[in-house]
């Protein structure tokens, strides 16, 4: 078995709808939010996940997850998935927290807060 280390690293910037910032009277995006990415692999792949937001619904992490392990080929009990935490971004609410009649674009693209591009898998 090759037991070589090999690693990888990549940001993008959070597109966040502009009907996202009304969740906490948030006007303007005043500096772009990223997420950030680590793959290893020594033996094991592994994923290194950072997303510059305050906090992240399950159901994003979830999202997050299925994308590498489809793209990146690496299982699911490796890929770790953090928030930094910063007071530029809103706070998103998971699904089960909305009204069942709220028209917002959270209830309408669950799962799908941020595009997550991997450019070169391992």
């Amino acid at each position: 078995m090759d037991r070589t280390m090999r690693a990888g690293a990549g940001k993008e910037e959070i597109m966040l709808m502009e009907a996202y910032l009304a969740i906490e009277d948030f006007s303007i995006v005043h500096r772009a939010l990223d997420v950030r990415a680590v793959i290893i692999e020594n033996g094991t792949k592994m994923a290194f996940v950072s997303v510059e937001m305050t906090s992240l619904p399950a159901e994003e992490i979830e999202a997050v997850k299925d994308r590498i392990v489809m793209e990146a080929e690496i299982e699911r009990e490796n890929i770790w998935v953090c928030c930094t935490h910063t007071f530029s971004a809103p706070h998103l609410l998971p699904d089960f927290m909305l009204a069942e009649n709220d028209a917002s674009p959270k209830r309408r693209n669950s799962g799908r807060l941020f595009r997550m591009r991997l450019r070169q898998p391992l």
